[in-house]
Formats: structure tokens, sequence, C-alpha cells
């Protein structure tokens, strides 16, 4: 279930509990998600 959540609603469930927040955080859930939206130039 948690790998069709976009990145927003899946930091939002790791927020609900210690037990939710190892499942949200595991890493096959953020391997599919692409985050070049949210990157930030650095100078």
């Amino acid at each position: 279930i948690l790998s069709y959540l976009d990145v927003v609603s899946l930091c939002r469930c790791a927020q609900v509990s210690k037990a939710w927040n190892v499942l949200a955080l595991d890493g096959s859930n953020w391997q599919r998600i692409d985050l070049f939206d949210f990157q930030r130039d650095v100078e």
C-alpha cells in the first residue's frame, strides 16, 4: 500500500507512529520516487 503513495503522503505516514515510521522510511518505498522536483541548487 505504501508503494502507491506520493512523497508528501509517505512523509505523513512516517509521522503516525514509530512502527509506521519504520515502514514508511523503508528504502524500497523511496527507490521509485522521483525527487527531481525537490532539488535545490547549492552555491
